[in-house]
């Protein structure tokens, strides 16, 4: 009787077993399905954001200087910042 029931434990744990993947969230013998493995690095990621973010500062700052050239520069500052900062909140 023992053998029979540590034989279906063990087929238990086997077939279980095969559905967890790698992942690094708690608990780890949580299986989450779908979870695809990051393969970019975080330079790659970082350099993707700050050169979208440049992208974004180049264009705001060319549109508000052809558009209004004798705005301070203080008043050209917050326009690029709430333009970030509605772009940062639209992706969201």
């Amino acid at each position: 009787m023992a053998s029979s029931v540590d034989s279906v434990v063990m087929k238990t744990l086997n077939t279980s077993t095969q559905f967890i993947t790698e992942h690094l969230y708690f608990p780890l013998e949580v299986a989450i399905p779908n979870y695809i493995v990051n393969e970019w690095s975080v330079p790659f990621i970082l350099s993707l954001f700050f050169g979208g973010l440049a992208v974004i500062f180049l264009g705001t700052y060319t549109f508000v200087n052809r558009n209004h050239p004798n705005l301070p520069m203080v008043e050209k500052a917050a326009i690029w910042w709430l333009i970030i900062c509605m772009l940062c909140l639209r992706a969201n």
